[in-house]
């Protein structure tokens, strides 16, 4: 019996010490912390964009090859659906920025729409939208940045909590995949 309690103690400490690690290593886990002033700013930006489309320039982009079989960079939400099928990028360019960019991609069994919103080439707002193939809605999220940090995260009308592992790796796909879209990912799309 002491035997077991000696190695369940073990495995705490090991596990203690491996959360330690893994968040010491992890970039800048400081984050700011959202209250309603960062997202009324953040709307407002966000209602900013939308009135500059009619005004911007529109570049269209078919059958992208972001697949993660046929390049080292890739889209990494598209590499998470099953048989992804297409990837289609509209980019709106305003006064030469990129403002907006609509990645549309489609699988097998599902469609996911993810608007990236930019203001002085930074991102500062994500919506993404799942629909199954019945065009019903399976998730839908909304990603809120500041200064490259997400301060916000709803899916659904869930607040996720923050600084978490889940949350780190959405912050990261997003951000790696902005670069991708955006083309300063070592491509152009």
């Amino acid at each position: 019996m002491k035997q077991k309690m000696d190695m369940l103690n073990c495995n705490k400490v090991m596990l203690s010490i491996f959360v330690l690690i893994t968040f010491s290593s992890c970039e800048n886990l400081t984050y700011k912390t959202c209250n309603a002033s960062h997202v009324s700013s953040i709307k407002h930006e966000y209602n900013q964009v939308e009135q500059h489309i009619k005004y911007s320039i529109k570049e269209n982009y078919k059958d992208v090859n972001l697949y993660k079989d046929i390049n080292s960079i890739y889209s990494i939400e598209g590499s998470k659906l099953y048989r992804l099928a297409m990837i289609n990028v509209e980019k709106y360019i305003y006064k030469k920025d990129t403002i907006k960019i609509v990645v549309r991609l489609e699988s097998q069994d599902r469609n996911l729409v993810s608007e990236y919103f930019y203001k002085n080439k930074q991102l500062f707002f994500v919506y993404k939208n799942m629909k199954n193939k019945n065009g019903k809605k399976d998730t839908e999220d909304r990603f809120y940045f500041e200064n490259k940090q997400m301060i916000k995260w709803l899916h659904g009308d869930k607040n996720m909590q923050n600084i978490t592992p889940k949350w780190l790796k959405e912050k990261q796909i997003i951000l790696h995949d902005s670069l991708v879209y955006t083309g300063t990912r070592n491509i152009k799309i």
